[in-house]
């Protein structure tokens, strides 16, 4: 999972341009055989600006991503969208609902199958969200101590927050 960046396009004049693109690349171990796919299908980039509700879909700065014991579901944390999406193997989201929100930052993911149960490390909220696999919903959420200044917390939500920030909820500032 990672970010897919036009770099041929210079001087990008803002974030609601259509610069990125947040994908998931895969290969066959057994005949290499390849492909991509865009982790934001509600995106079709023609337009630089989608309402709030479709930004809210998009998947953001994704950081982190946890498979199921048999390979077939797998979860990504999105650092600028604060939130997690379900996929399948070919990269199809394929959760209860476009995403699951969590708190802010999330990177680290672990999975605990046996009791139903998906970690989320939240790094600007300093917490961690405790996510119900059955329901896809968040069900707690534990604060940690984070010694960051809160010069540094304070501003990581305009640095980083790709819904509030770009027209089609996948961009950051951070992004470039």
């Amino acid at each position: 999972i990672g970010t897919e960046a036009t770099n041929h396009v210079r001087y990008e004049p803002n974030i609601k341009g259509t610069f990125i693109r947040v994908e998931m690349a895969t290969v066959n171990p057994g005949t290499l055989a390849s492909f991509v796919v865009d982790l934001n299908p509600h995106l079709d980039y023609q337009t630089s600006s989608v309402s709030f509700a479709e930004r809210e879909k998009s998947l953001g700065d994704p950081r982190g991503i946890v498979w199921n014991s048999t390979g077939t579901t797998a979860y990504v944390s999105g650092m600028g969208s604060n939130n997690v999406i379900v996929i399948n193997q070919a990269g199809q989201r394929t959760g209860l609902s476009q995403t699951i929100p969590v708190g802010e930052g999330p990177t680290g993911l672990a999975l605990d199958e046996v009791r139903d149960r998906l970690y989320v490390m939240n790094k600007f909220s300093g917490s961690i969200s405790v996510v119900s696999l059955s329901s896809e919903q968040e069900i707690m959420q534990v604060s940690f101590f984070d010694p960051t200044v809160p010069e540094i917390k304070n501003g990581r939500r305009h640095l980083y927050n790709t819904h509030l920030n770009s027209g089609l909820g996948q961009i950051s500032c951070a992004s470039c």
